[in-house]
């Protein structure tokens, strides 16, 4: 994930809670390694098991269209993984909510398909991923991210955990940086993972994530803005 200071073109203001225009974008649902002494993972030794993207009709998630079953590619049909993502605007604000469930409200741990636990490497898999936007573009697949249409920072962020049996806990999450590069800079791109060992124990059934964004002047937005005020500042004298 990257780093929260960005540079991005002014967005209009007086615009109140407005649902953007639906955009489709890539999900994905993989296994993976870290290390069980540092917690570093191995990004090059992944098994993909649940994938949405626009080559994959109708596998296509998109916005404010609600939850979307992802692409086993191995089974050659829908997974049991679900993806759904909504994004508002108030003002310079954006609002980005990401939603994983299951189809059937069955946990992730009894989803993960068998054949991807054994990695390319050999390794056995102890990293569950859940990814909006392939931005390594690996695969052939897309590196769709939700389009905000402008530039953005991160101001704050809540996940809530659901299990099976009906509990639900949420916290404030931060949004660090990231070893892959963003291919679009006015896209939201998000990766999260969690032990599966951890899955197991919490029957976790349920991720829903909140995003604040804010949209942060370009250079030459800022330069105008100064003109207007030195302007505004020549009036009044």
């Amino acid at each position: 994930m990257r780093p929260g200071v960005v540079s991005i073109a002014i967005v209009a203001a007086g615009i109140a809670n407005t649902t953007l225009t639906a955009d489709t974008f890539t999900a994905a649902v993989a296994t993976g390694w870290s290390d069980p002494v540092t917690g570093d993972p191995d990004f090059a030794d992944l098994s993909i098991f649940g994938v949405g993207a626009t080559v994959f009709s109708p596998f296509s998630p998109s916005t404010g269209t609600g939850q979307t079953n992802l692409f086993n590619p191995f089974t050659g049909g829908p997974s049991s993984f679900q993806v759904g993502a909504d994004m508002t605007q108030d003002g310079d604000m954006y609002e980005v909510t990401i939603n994983w469930s299951t189809s059937d409200g069955s946990s992730f741990f009894e989803n993960i398909a068998s054949a991807a636990m054994m990695l390319p490497s050999g390794r056995t898999a102890n990293i569950l991923w859940f990814d909006i936007g392939n931005r390594t573009g690996a695969g052939g697949i897309p590196a769709d991210g939700i389009d905000l249409g402008t530039e953005w920072a991160f101001v704050s962020g809540t996940q809530t955990l659901t299990d099976t049996m009906g509990g639900s806990s949420t916290s404030e999450i931060t949004f660090g940086d990231s070893p892959f590069p963003y291919p679009d800079p006015t896209s939201f791109y998000a990766t999260s993972n969690f032990l599966i060992d951890s899955l197991d124990s919490q029957n976790l059934n349920g991720i829903s994530y909140t995003f604040n964004l804010q949209a942060v002047p370009t250079p030459g937005a800022l330069a105008l803005l100064g003109v207007a005020g030195l302007s505004r500042r020549r009036r009044r004298d």
